[in-house]
């Protein structure tokens, strides 16, 4: 790369608006060349900020923040930026933002290489990227994207179902609830450690970070088999607005196939009913593909599944 390019960390008086503009036009171009259009339950707002100085830059005097952020300017004026999130129990991080100058034909590696050393001086060797694909794609120009910077695809993609009008939703008469269990404080590092056994160290670090103070908003639902082990788990915060974009539902492989249906489908009518019980108003969730059945029983019970999914990339640093 010509000596005219610099990379510097984000310094506090930064145009942090020109930044968020960056990253949402970015965002745009990269869903027009993918196909990807959202709107009706799925719409975007455009006019949300994304990307603030106080994710950066924050008041109580931390030595060592979370979130880092990178610019790659050209004759000192920003052509393209990169911010990096470190896991909260963890040593590796995840690219999260990304904002590229329309027309500037620059390569990222620069600001990928800064990444990687933060999460080396942080003891990890993996960054982890975010790319999406619409349903029924395999594979993508996005994907493609992060490929030619060395990023390795994860196997399974992560698929948004919702419920904008929750309170349309009604549980069944004959609901049986047998072996279905709230999770215990004790319970919950299992459950942690059940995701990261079955592969799912991404959503179960996702989960740290929305989880990470236990309050009476957190519910924590578990699926036990005849045997007393757990077979599956469910998860979501109330939000104050009676609503919920955290549900989460994940059945063990040992019970996850198609003679399990129907016991993974009455976990899901339970999850829900413990959410009509609490007077939600709506229900979001990012569901692995892993669970595809459990994706298919909230669809049966009236969820939308949405035009887009989310694949995980990796890359050694």
């Amino acid at each position: 790369m010509s000596s005219q390019y610099l990379v510097r960390e984000f310094c506090e008086d930064d145009n942090f608006e020109s930044f968020n503009q960056l990253v949402w036009d970015e965002h745009i171009r990269r869903g027009k060349r993918n196909g990807v259009t959202m709107k009706g339950d799925f719409s975007i707002d455009y006019s949300q900020k994304i990307i603030s100085k106080e994710q950066y830059f924050s008041n109580d005097d931390s030595s060592h923040p979370i979130n880092k952020g990178y610019v790659l300017e050209s004759d000192g004026e920003p052509v393209a930026i990169l911010t990096i999130t470190l896991e909260l129990e963890g040593k590796n991080g995840t690219i999260h933002k990304l904002g590229i100058k329309e027309g500037s034909e620059v390569s990222l590696e620069p600001l990928i290489n800064a990444c990687n050393t933060y999460i080396q001086h942080n003891g990890g060797n993996t960054v982890y990227c975010y790319s999406e694909i619409s349903p029924g794609q395999i594979h993508n120009a996005d994907i493609d994207f992060w490929v030619n910077y060395g990023f390795k695809p994860e196997p399974y993609y992560a698929q948004w179902v919702v419920m904008n009008d929750f309170f349309k939703w009604q549980p069944p008469a004959d609901l049986e609830v047998d072996r279905v269990l709230p999770a215990t404080d004790l319970d919950i590092d299992s459950i942690l450690e059940i995701l990261e056994e079955d592969g799912e160290r991404y959503i179960a670090e996702n989960i740290r970070y929305e989880f990470s103070e236990w309050t009476p908003e957190h519910v924590f639902i578990k699926l036990c088999n005849t045997d007393g082990e757990i077979d599956g788990v469910a998860y979501y915060k109330v939000n104050r607005d009676r609503g919920t974009n955290t549900l989460g539902i994940h059945i063990r492989p040992k019970a996850n196939d198609q003679s399990h249906y129907h016991e993974i489908r009455r976990f899901v009518r339970c999850t829900l009913m413990s959410m009509k019980q609490l007077n939600l108003s709506y229900a979001g969730t990012r569901m692995s593909s892993r669970n595809l059945l459990s994706i298919i029983a909230l669809c049966a019970e009236g969820f939308s599944l949405a035009p887009i999914g989310t694949v995980v990339l990796h890359r050694s640093v």
